[in-house]
C-alpha cells in the first residue's frame, strides 16, 4: 500500500463533496434540478480527488478524473470492484456539468429546462454511492482498526 503522508487536501475535499451532496439534496428538494445536479458533479469530483489525494497521485486540473483511481497501487479489492460505476457516475455527471450550469445557449435553452426531477434523481444516486464508498475507503486508510495480535 502507499505510504500516506499527507491529509489536509484529502480532507478538506471529503468534507466539501459531503456539504455538496447535502446542498444538491436541497436543491433537489426546490426543484431546481439544474443546480442540484451541478452540485452533485462536484460531489463526486471531490470525492474522487479525495482518494486520489490521500494515496499521492496527481491528477489534472479538470473536473473529470475518475480514470486515475486505476493508477493507484494496494487499493483494496472491494474498492477497486467499484471503480467500474464510479467511472461511470463521474463520466456521466461530468458530461452534464457544463449544460446544468450554462444551459444550451445555441438554442436558447436555459439550464432549467434541460433536466427533469429524473435525471436529479440518478444524479442523486451516483453522487451518494460514489461519496458512501470514497469516505469508507479513506476512513480505512486514515483511521486502520489495530489489529489483534496473535
Amino acid at each position: 500500500m502507499s505510504k500516506i503522508t499527507k491529509r489536509k487536501i484529502p480532507k478538506s475535499y471529503r468534507v466539501q463533496s459531503m456539504v455538496n451532496l447535502n446542498l444538491g439534496d436541497e436543491r433537489l428538494e426546490k426543484g431546481d434540478y439544474s443546480k442540484c445536479i451541478a452540485l452533485y458533479q462536484e460531489c463526486v469530483e471531490l470525492s474522487i480527488k479525495s482518494i486520489l489525494s490521500l494515496y499521492g497521485r496527481g491528477f489534472p486540473h479538470r473536473h473529470e478524473v475518475s480514470k486515475k483511481l486505476g493508477e493507484i497501487k494496494g487499493i483494496p479489492d472491494w474498492f477497486k470492484e467499484r471503480v467500474p460505476r464510479i467511472v461511470i457516475g463521474s463520466i456521466t455527471l461530468g458530461s452534464w456539468m457544463i449544460p446544468a450550469r450554462y444551459g444550451y445557449p445555441e438554442l436558447d435553452i436555459p439550464p432549467m429546462e434541460l433536466f427533469d426531477k429524473r435525471l436529479a434523481k440518478l444524479a442523486k444516486e451516483f453522487a451518494g454511492d460514489i461519496l458512501k464508498d470514497c469516505v469508507q475507503l479513506y476512513s480505512e486508510i486514515v483511521y486502520p482498526k489495530d489489529k489483534e495480535r496473535t
